[in-house]
């Protein structure tokens, strides 16, 4: 099952490039190796916190848990 996280990071220069660091919790929350791929989605933000309650026509995260509990049974 495929799991999401949003996670706050700074971007850096590395070389003539930019890049993030995945913090360790993540990284051993989510088991990853290095090598694998993996999915990214950036959003531009000054506060993570402030995505939160943008979109209120989203169902709320226990609504979609108990609609994904009922499959289980």
């Amino acid at each position: 099952m495929n799991y999401t996280m949003a996670f706050e990071v700074k971007v850096k220069k590395w070389g003539n490039s930019l890049g993030v660091v995945i913090p360790r919790e993540v990284i051993a929350e989510k088991r990853l190796r290095e090598g694998e791929r993996i999915a990214l989605e950036v959003f531009k933000v000054g506060n993570l916190k402030d995505l939160f309650g943008k979109y209120p026509d989203l169902p709320s995260g226990m609504h979609v848990k108990r609609i994904v509990r009922k499959g289980w049974k």
